[in-house]
């Protein structure tokens, strides 16, 4: 199995250069934002979204975006400049080479299906609340979403959450290389758990305590590590 690591490095080489050996003249990026809207706006990437949509059920949302899209077509012709979360998804899809791909706020699949449509053998994990009612429209739940992918011809792995809550991510998010930002009970346990080089005093302090050492406590040394730029415990303490 490839790992994470080669996998990241491959994906890395792929869209950019380095001059091994001598003067790298250039950032090693061969791409930025200036290249992406030149692929975005395009009425074929329009069209294309339209398609995608259409081939979807519908609700109120994706009434009105088709609306809004035709109407800005129709109107402006080439000329028109128009991006969202669809158009945006629809272009990277393709330009990236997207082969997994993991999305978090699902609702109805809209932009997901962007995702595959350009690449339907990707693998997707989607995590959601769920919540009924969400924005005032209706969130059918995680068996909609995988059928309506499998209507757009989606031939790779598709995994969701059925209720997805913070303390239920620590395997995946175990991997995440990052410092924690937010002074979430899963943020520190996460953080607590990752390899890093030394155990910061605030950390030290709170490790030190031991199961005497309260999740407030534990938030705030962690969330003050964080802020400080210190670093993060090297070890889950024992």
């Amino acid at each position: 199995m490839l790992q994470i690591a080669d996998w990241c490095a491959d994906r890395v080489r792929a869209s950019t250069y380095v001059h091994d050996g001598k003067t790298q003249w250039y950032a090693p990026s061969l791409a930025g934002a200036s290249t992406l809207a030149a692929a975005l706006y395009k009425p074929d990437v329009y069209a294309g979204v339209l398609d995608v949509l259409a081939r979807l059920d519908e609700d109120d949302y994706a009434a009105y975006l088709k609306g809004f899209m035709r109407r800005g077509m129709a109107r402006f012709g080439e000329s028109w400049r128009y991006a969202d979360i669809c158009t945006v998804l629809y272009v990277l899809a393709d330009l990236l080479g997207v082969e997994s791909y993991l999305e978090i706020g699902v609702r109805r699949g809209r932009s997901l299906a962007m995702v595959l449509d350009r690449r339907p053998s990707a693998d997707v994990v989607g995590f959601d609340l769920w919540l009924r009612d969400y924005a005032g429209m209706e969130n059918p739940g995680p068996d909609y979403v995988a059928a309506q992918m499998a209507q757009l011809g989606h031939r790779g792995g598709c995994a969701s959450s059925p209720a997805i809550r913070p303390r239920q991510c620590p395997p995946i998010s175990r991997r995440i290389r990052t410092p924690p930002t937010t002074s979430s009970p899963w943020t520190a346990t996460m953080a607590r758990k990752e390899p890093c080089a030394t155990w910061p005093p605030c950390c030290r302090a709170c490790a030190s305590a031991g199961p005497s050492c309260s999740t407030t406590f534990r938030i705030r040394n962690w969330a003050t590590c964080a802020a400080s730029g210190s670093g993060w415990c090297s070890r889950s303490p024992t």
